[in-house]
């Protein structure tokens, strides 16, 4: 069944789905600043930018159901596995952001979901990030990013397996990452749909 995406007006912004709302609500309550749609990428319009310390970061908003992680899915949805890629980098607009080939992408579904990372398991998305081999050829890495207790902001996240740093305040290495009070993740989702009227599924409602 096709979800048919309906128009939300949140925070003066005329966005094209609730679940885009939901995701700006959710910016909000963490303490990021974001753009909606920013700028025209050739054929690839990112959804927003949240403002990180190293720049900006394009944002992609699709309708993802992600699976319940344990330890068999691990195995047959590793992050460089064929079904990954079909649930996370299917279809003709995320081709687009392959394309792109931005030094850094962040992907979000429905919700925000668990995967047991080394120090934190609430999880917001998929990183996706574009680096260079020894030969000088690009190559696309694909990292789950962890949510984890902000110096500066309410919560903050990085990749769960390479480059360790805080995207939105920069705080640097693992001993940076602390991971958020269990529940957090949940609330402020909760709160977020509070604030744009949600009625959908999603993680814990």
């Amino acid at each position: 069944m096709k979800i048919v995406a309906r128009p939300t007006r949140y925070a003066g912004t005329q966005f094209r789905s609730r679940l885009e709302a939901r995701w700006a609500a959710f910016f909000d309550l963490a303490g990021w600043r974001w753009e909606y749609e920013p700028v025209d990428g050739e054929g690839w319009v990112p959804d927003f930018f949240l403002i990180g310390a190293a720049g900006p970061i394009p944002v992609e908003v699709k309708p993802i159901q992600w699976p319940t992680f344990d330890s068999r899915s691990l195995d047959v949805m590793s992050k460089s596995s064929a079904a990954f890629d079909s649930l996370v980098l299917n279809g003709e607009e995320l081709a687009k952001v392959r394309e792109a080939r931005v030094p850094e992408t962040l992907i979000l579904g429905a919700y925000p979901f668990e995967y047991p990372g080394p120090y934190a398991k609430d999880t917001l998305g998929v990183l996706l990030s574009t680096e260079v081999t020894l030969h000088g050829q690009p190559y696309q890495r694909r990292d789950m990013a962890a949510l984890y207790r902000g110096a500066k902001h309410r919560c903050d996240f990085s990749a769960s397996d390479g480059a360790w740093f805080c995207r939105i305040g920069g705080e640097v290495g693992k001993y940076a990452l602390e991971p958020l009070d269990p529940g957090e993740t949940d609330a402020l989702w909760r709160e977020a749909g509070n604030r744009v009227q949600w009625k959908g599924a999603g993680r814990h409602g």
